[in-house]
């Protein structure tokens, strides 16, 4: 079964890359844009990944983030979080806010495929 995967970017360009360079046989990617930057549509959508940009129209990608662990119906979905800023401050607030994974742009496709493989493995493994 393909990996359900959620684009959430103000720039729609980046879903459609993102779409391109993925392998289909292995995910079907959703890109929302900047509608889809709401807690609502991040569950209805039920994407077995969500990557999301840094910053959204609505507000910062970390707090829609934070929503995210605060809801039950989201509380174990698998998040990237994009930024094109490459400052480990911003890294490192993606990750405090509830993100797997932090990546910058522009990033590798073939890296991006393993990073998403290795979030939704930690998801998957039994918590000791």
């Amino acid at each position: 079964m393909a990996i359900r995967v959620l684009v959430v970017d103000d720039d729609p360009d980046v879903a459609v890359f993102i779409r391109g360079v993925l392998p289909p046989e292995e995910f079907v990617v959703l890109g929302r844009g900047r509608e889809g930057g709401s807690l609502g549509a991040v569950a209805s959508a039920a994407p077995d990944v969500l990557i999301m940009d840094w910053v959204l129209s609505q507000g910062l990608g970390w707090e829609l983030c934070r929503q995210i662990r605060g809801f039950a119906g989201t509380r174990n979905l698998s998040v990237i979080m994009l930024t094109g800023i490459n400052l480990i401050s911003i890294k490192v607030r993606a990750l405090n806010s509830g993100a797997d994974d932090c990546v910058t742009k522009p990033f590798n496709p073939r890296e991006l495929a393993a990073r998403i493989r290795a979030v939704l493995r930690s998801r998957l493994e039994p918590n000791p």
